[in-house]
């Protein structure tokens, strides 16, 4: 017998709740609704003689992760900047892929925000095929099983100066006198 007493109750008050399973289900997995918040379980258990085993379990509920936070760029070149960012509470899920939000200052109206995904851990990757000496605004959140996080607050950077390009050349082709392709 599980016997569960919601937050501020005690065992006699009406939120007390009376679960039960058998030892035959496995794995002992229970599922109780209207349980929305941290809370404590305890469970009793009776052999034929009448003893008794008590034990209490912490219940975390699972979350969507809180706000990404810190977010910073690590190094900038040309046509690429790298992110570092500490991610928020992971919702007691584990955290999966995190989505960087890129938009360029200055952009056309109406062109849209790349949005670039990316497995973690680590929480850093490199948001390549940008513009050089663009300015970039930022934001990241991630993902857990629940859903995902609200985007951080946007970061804002530069690509730097791109370096000489080499480029090869068609080869010449002369034509004869008077006829132009």
């Amino acid at each position: 017998m599980l016997h569960y007493t919601g937050p501020g109750g005690d065992a006699s008050s009406p939120s007390r709740t009376d679960l039960s399973w058998t030892r035959s289900v496995r794995p002992h997995r229970l599922m109780s609704t209207g349980v929305d918040t941290p809370t404590q379980y305890s469970c009793e258990a009776y052999n034929d003689k009448g003893v008794t085993v008590s034990r209490e379990a912490h219940i975390n509920i699972k979350d969507v992760p809180a706000k990404v936070s810190k977010v910073t760029v690590v190094r900038r070149e040309a046509n690429k900047l790298v992110l570092s960012w500490s991610p928020g509470h992971d919702g007691f899920s584990p955290l999966t892929v995190c989505h960087i939000m890129v938009r360029e200052l200055g952009r056309d109206p109406g062109s849209p925000t790349r949005v670039h995904k990316v497995s973690v851990p680590p929480f850093q990757d490199e948001v390549t095929g940008l513009k050089a000496m663009t300015w970039y605004n930022m934001s990241v959140s991630c993902t857990n099983e629940i859903g995902r996080s609200s985007p951080s607050a946007w970061v804002q950077s530069n690509t730097t100066e791109g370096g000489l390009s080499v480029y090869k050349l068609a080869p010449h082709r002369t034509l004869p006198i008077g006829r132009c392709p």
